[in-house]
């Protein structure tokens, strides 16, 4: 079975790929990595990290020293610039080839990802294929959401606390809160010398105004194959 330090010598210094300010080229190059390690080793790898609980992260209070000191040594890390702004980015990824997935016969793996501004948390999105803690959610409830009528309690209730949030510089508005409802999955087999597959995400992102109303929102999805 590989050791924490097999997990250690992956890459750890990476520039993201941002999609608007969100962390997917970035998520999508760790997993690989880690999944094409645990093809080698056998056994789970990266570091196993709980989906933050609601008010556990304080965005433009909670500072990456603290961040760092409740996790633990991140998987990989890099820089972005967002908005005109270099932000810092920290992620943790675990892939474990034994695990029970939310839809049948994709790889299991949980992400946690955070972007630090001037030292301050601006941003975090933590993803779960898992069936214990999936972060899937139904988008047939996205139309229920209306711009200037909405509230973040009306949105918590149809789709329950969102796996992530972000403010500036991850968004334009500096009077503004995003909630960030996203899911990712990967179905990879290794091939001859590289793997080959298809990573598959969804993400909802809803914008607040300082009065907590619906001021904007995004629903998309993608397929890339690998």
């Amino acid at each position: 079975m590989a050791t924490q330090q097999s997990v250690q010598q992956l890459p750890r210094h990476l520039f993201v790929i941002a999609n608007k300010g969100h962390l997917l080229g970035q998520l999508y190059f760790s997993v690989l990595a880690l999944f094409m390690t645990i093809t080698i080793a056998g056994c789970a790898m990266g570091t196993n990290v709980m989906r933050p609980v609601p008010d556990e992260l304080t965005l433009g209070v909670t500072t990456k020293e603290a961040v760092l000191g409740k996790y633990g040594t991140p998987d990989n890390t890099g820089e972005t610039e967002v908005n005109g702004k270099l932000v810092d980015v920290v992620g943790y990824t675990f892939v474990d080839p034994n695990g029970r997935t939310h839809i049948p016969g994709v790889n299991a793996s949980r992400n946690l990802m955070f972007n630090f501004y001037n030292n301050k948390l601006v941003g975090y999105i933590f993803t779960s294929s898992f069936q214990e803690d999936h972060t899937d959610f139904e988008a047939s409830k996205i139309e229920e959401i209306k711009k200037g009528v909405t509230k973040k309690s009306d949105v918590i209730a149809l789709l329950g606390d969102s796996n992530g949030k972000e403010i500036y510089p991850m968004i334009e508005n500096k009077d503004s809160v995003r909630f960030l409802y996203q899911y990712f999955h990967f179905d990879m087999k290794m091939g001859f010398l590289k793997a080959k597959g298809k990573i598959y995400t969804k993400l909802l992102t809803v914008d607040f105004d300082s009065n907590g109303t619906v001021t904007d929102t995004e629903y998309s999805t993608k397929e890339s194959k690998i």
